[in-house]
């Protein structure tokens, strides 16, 4: 094997109680790099995706939150008998 061991870390890797840090994940017998590579890149897509995911249903709340809000505030004002737009009188 060319005296190297080829492996990763992940958060599915266990802890070395000695030291608190996360073992190599070592698959097959050490030796095959490109495997390690695709498993590597396999979960990096998969983290990717899993952050795309994240950020469109924050978006998708933001504008739900939005909408409501875009709702809520015309009856407010009128509840409080706010004009809107102000008149020059009150905009000062």
């Amino acid at each position: 094997c060319c005296d190297t061991c080829s492996g990763f870390r992940s958060d599915l890797s266990p802890m070395n109680r000695d030291t608190m840090e996360r073992m190599p994940l070592i698959p097959g017998c050490g030796c095959d790099n490109a495997k390690v590579r695709r498993i590597v890149d396999e979960l990096n897509a998969r983290k990717d995706g899993r952050g795309n995911i994240a950020q469109v249903r924050q978006q998708s709340y933001m504008l739900d939150t939005m909408n409501k809000i875009k709702v809520r505030i015309p009856v407010m004002l009128e509840h409080f008998g706010v004009q809107y737009p102000p008149d020059n009188a009150t905009s000062l």
